[in-house]
């Protein structure tokens, strides 16, 4: 899947739209009587028999079971289970720190993506498609909405110039870290309950608020965390010297000094994440910046139940 490696552009995530067919979003069990096009628990008057009940004013007569009604006598009706049209949101991570790679592409091309490849895919189910997209210095909300429409609003909200502007300042940890959970708070808020909502990020700088906020959302939700990360992010070279600079400030270390506490403090975020999202059951996936998004969600996807 060719794409650029420093940004994106509205042509290139609206090709995915062909390749992303071939994407499958099942629910992995249900939290609320509102998702997609899939069988719900919400009792009224679909296709999918579920139950009876005494019958009440206002119930379609042409769903009365006879059966029991006669063995009774007493007006019993029957009761299905609705197909509901699911809101898929897609929360975006376009902070500092995902403007980086020193493989395949920037991570916040490879979010990019991958949030365009589940909208796609999300169009061909007929499911709602909305979103939050933030950095430290800005959030796009975009409501769920029905149809290619509203795709199309998402898709150019990811490519915005604003975010992909080459004169990027500098932000501390801690502006970084109130920024995101300032988009979980406010995907909490946007987001109907039943949704799937996949939330695509480096996670740097998660604070115990929000992780918070990560909880609250893991329990009226299907929620999908996608882990972005740079191989250099994850282990050094044994030995040499790296210079790293943020546009700004430039330093340079030793890797044979720094390697084992830079592995280790890598596997530590990483493991926090993943054992956090076993515990809430949130589905968790890994990915690289030179990793095949589509092959990568291909891969997965399938193994959601």
């Amino acid at each position: 899947m060719e794409k650029d490696i420093f940004s994106v552009s509205i042509q290139s995530l609206c090709r995915l739209s062909v390749v992303a067919k071939s994407l499958t979003l099942l629910p992995t069990h249900i939290r609320s009587s509102q998702n997609g096009q899939y069988i719900s628990p919400f009792k009224g008057r679909g296709m999918e028999f579920d139950d009876v009940r005494l019958y009440q004013q206002g119930d379609d007569i042409r769903h009365l079971d006879w059966r029991i009604t006669a063995r009774t006598g007493k007006a019993h009706s029957k009761l299905f289970r609705e197909e509901r049209c699911r809101p898929v949101l897609l929360c975006v991570d376009y902070r500092q720190p995902m403007f980086f790679a020193t493989r395949g592409a920037f991570k916040a091309v490879q979010a990019a993506h991958m949030a365009s490849l589940f909208a796609w895919a999300a169009l061909g189910q007929s499911d709602q498609i909305g979103g939050v997209i933030f950095s430290e210095t800005r959030h796009d909300e975009v409501r769920p909405q029905l149809g290619r429409k509203a795709a199309m609003h998402l898709l150019k909200r990811l490519s915005d110039a604003h975010y992909w502007a080459e004169d990027r300042q500098t932000f501390s940890p801690e502006q970084s870290s109130q920024a995101l959970q300032e988009a979980l708070n406010r995907l909490y808020r946007v987001a109907h309950v039943g949704s799937l909502l996949v939330i695509v990020s480096d996670f740097r700088h998660m604070t115990e608020m929000a992780f918070k906020h990560l909880s609250l959302l893991a329990r009226h939700h299907d929620v999908i965390i996608v882990f972005m990360y740079d191989e250099l992010e994850k282990t050094l070279p044994e030995r040499g010297f790296l210079q790293a600079s943020d546009g700004v400030n430039q330093v340079s270390f030793d890797c044979a000094r720094l390697h084992q506490a830079h592995a280790t403090a890598f596997e530590q975020r990483y493991e926090h994440m993943k054992t956090f999202c076993q515990r809430h059951r949130l589905f968790f996936l890994a990915c690289a910046s030179d990793d095949d998004v589509l092959t990568l969600l291909q891969k997965h996807l399938r193994h959601r139940r």
